[in-house]
């Protein structure tokens, strides 16, 4: 279910950012799930905060639990970080340029463990599918001009998603940096390429998006907001950095939280 629910919010987000930024941006999100059954079980409701980071050369991704993505194109690097174990999984990323370009077919070339597990999960997903539909609705949210489109994400494995997103063109970040931040965690999919082109229609930053997952005969539905927004904000020290204690982890299976 972990895997699972990483998957599908990379699946909402990818690609919702557009424009350029001198320095490092931040972006701060709250994504609200609402209370489920799930076996017999009811889940409780849960808050999560994101905060994002990123520069001309390094991005990062700070999660709840101490969780962390990073992407780095000078070490051309992509890695992920768990506080809880002091660990990280790091994989070459080879010229990021190219896996922006073609993520599946660069992460398989530089790591043949990533292209396994590749394999592995598309024969548990199925055929994925992700489509983006841009629509002329318009409303203000806040401060920013945002425009609504529609994301729809299926699983072979009969799960949904369908995400609403009113995204804004208004804020400005550097695109090339954000989209490989992203695309780190769908680099394992078999069509990630694909859904990188797809996500390309999306126009700006998500400012509200509302996601419905419909699996097994459940609906989970949450909501993510943009708390905050910054153009130029230097990042805190350490933020796109692995502490010097934490241990190195080959398997690229904790890239996706197993």
């Amino acid at each position: 279910m972990r895997t699972m629910r990483m998957l599908m919010v990379a699946g909402a987000v990818v690609c919702l950012a557009g424009g350029m930024a001198r320095a490092d941006a931040y972006i701060k999100n709250v994504t609200e799930t609402e209370a489920m059954q799930l076996g017999g079980q009811t889940r409780p409701a849960s808050s999560d905060t994101t905060e994002i980071w990123v520069s001309p050369s390094r991005a990062a991704m700070v999660m709840g639990g101490g969780q962390k993505f990073i992407v780095d194109a000078k070490k051309q690097t992509l890695c992920f970080v768990r506080a809880d174990q002091k660990v990280y999984a790091e994989i070459p990323a080879g010229a990021l340029g190219k896996m922006l370009d073609s993520t599946a077919a660069a992460a398989a070339a530089a790591d043949p463990a990533a292209d396994s597990l590749r394999q592995k999960l598309g024969g548990l997903m199925g055929n994925m599918t992700y489509t983006v539909q841009r629509t002329d609705s318009t409303r203000k949210i806040d401060q920013w001009n945002t425009r609504k489109f529609i994301i729809t994400m299926t699983l072979g494995m009969g799960a949904t998603v369908t995400s609403e997103a009113w995204a804004t063109t208004d804020a400005k970040i550097d695109w090339s940096m954000y989209r490989a931040l992203m695309l780190q965690a769908m680099a394992f999919l078999p069509n990630a390429g694909d859904m990188y082109k797809e996500g390309m229609k999306i126009e700006g930053i998500a400012v509200l998006v509302n996601v419905s997952t419909a699996m097994m005969g459940m609906e989970m539905k949450s909501v993510q907001r943009l708390l905050a927004f910054e153009e130029n904000k230097p990042a805190p020290a350490g933020v796109y950095d692995i502490p010097e204690d934490y241990r190195k982890e080959n398997s690229p299976y904790l890239i996706l939280g197993q």
